[in-house]
């Protein structure tokens, strides 16, 4: 159910060109999502292995027997209960954003499998997941962008919303230029953004905690400072080591 954009080999060149850089991490996807409550921090990677959920086996979850996974985001609005983010990956793992979203409390709104169904968003038929933009090497060595802008449901759900504490009308400064589906590429200048500075540590996860039935604890900052060795956790940069 994500929207958006993909990208399909037209021959064998292309084809082997593309999965060299798939393989590689040299594609660059971005993604807006729209996830509950309200994340406090700016921005944050969350570095959390990926596999097959033990208890449901047509699901994928956190699990220490998982592939290395690493997700980054940032926040573009707050709402009243919900996040708008930009999010990026580093790996391209089954359900990937989805849920490590989930693992740190903010699953995607509409998301019924990782979620839960919602009777706050009745107009939406799908989660709010959408391929924004998507930037890659084209077989001859030239480096091209795409971009999409959000589908007409995602953005009516956006429409909808009541601002947050630092939404648009909250005086922060950010010029938003209207619709915010005309925010512009992921790379453009204009485009407006969260304040900056380092990753933020969202949290940490005992992997022995992994029992049927029960979740992971809702991620905070002090959990992060109690982290052990071996510990599934997110991280502060994307340059930390594992």
């Amino acid at each position: 159910d994500t929207s958006g954009l993909i990208v399909a080999a037209k021959n064998d060149k292309g084809r082997l060109s593309l999965v060299s850089q798939w393989a590689e991490h040299r594609v660059t996807k971005t993604y807006l999502a729209l996830v509950a409550g309200v994340i406090e921090e700016d921005q944050a990677t969350i570095d959390a292995p990926i596999g097959r959920d033990p208890k449901h086996r047509q699901r994928m979850a956190v699990t220490r027997s998982g592939r290395p996974a690493v997700t980054h985001f940032n926040v573009v609005e707050r709402f009243v209960d919900v996040t708008l983010l930009e999010v990026t990956i580093e790996t391209g793992r089954t359900h990937q954003i989805r849920v490590h979203l989930a693992f740190i409390g903010h699953p995607v709104i509409g998301d019924d499998v990782y979620g839960q169904a919602s009777d706050d968003f009745p107009e939406l038929a799908r989660q709010f997941l959408h391929a924004s933009e998507l930037e890659f090497n084209l077989p001859g060595g030239d480096r091209v962008t795409f971009s999409s802008t959000l589908p007409e449901d995602l953005e009516g759900t956006l429409d909808a919303l009541l601002p947050g504490p630092d939404g648009p009308d909250a005086g922060d400064g950010l010029d938003w230029g209207g619709s915010r589906a005309r925010l512009g590429p992921v790379g453009d200048p204009g485009r407006p953004r969260a304040a900056g500075g380092p990753r933020q540590h969202l949290g940490a996860w005992n992997p022995l905690d992994e029992l049927p039935g029960r979740q992971p604890p809702a991620p905070t900052a002090r959990a992060a400072r109690r982290r052990r060795p071996g510990v599934s956790r997110l991280r502060s940069d994307r340059r930390t080591t594992r």
